[in-house]
């Protein structure tokens, strides 16, 4: 993975403590791959996902390609992304 970011500290809607956290690295392709991430930006929380690719001088970069959400657009996302799923699979339309 690449360098250590600097930890930021949040409160998650639980009240649980969010240090800048990875939660999952998908892989896009050979070179690419997308990390999901809890973070804090001025106070807020935020899920983020972004794509990262290989430095020029090593380890990996985060590009500008990417989204960031309030967390209680999480449910909505996973909707969404499950739905996909299942046109994907011959179970419904667009």
């Amino acid at each position: 993975m690449g360098r250590p970011r600097e930890q930021a500290t949040a409160r998650g809607m639980s009240g649980a403590v969010v240090n800048d956290a990875l939660v999952a690295e998908i892989a896009k392709n050979s070179r690419e791959s997308v990390r999901v991430t809890l973070g804090e930006y001025e106070g807020h929380v935020f899920v983020g996902m972004r794509i990262w690719v290989p430095g020029r001088e090593g380890g990996e970069v985060p590009t500008k390609q990417g989204v960031t959400l309030n967390p209680s657009k999480i449910p909505e996302l996973i909707a969404a992304l499950q739905r996909a799923l299942r046109i994907l699979n011959g179970e419904g339309s667009a």
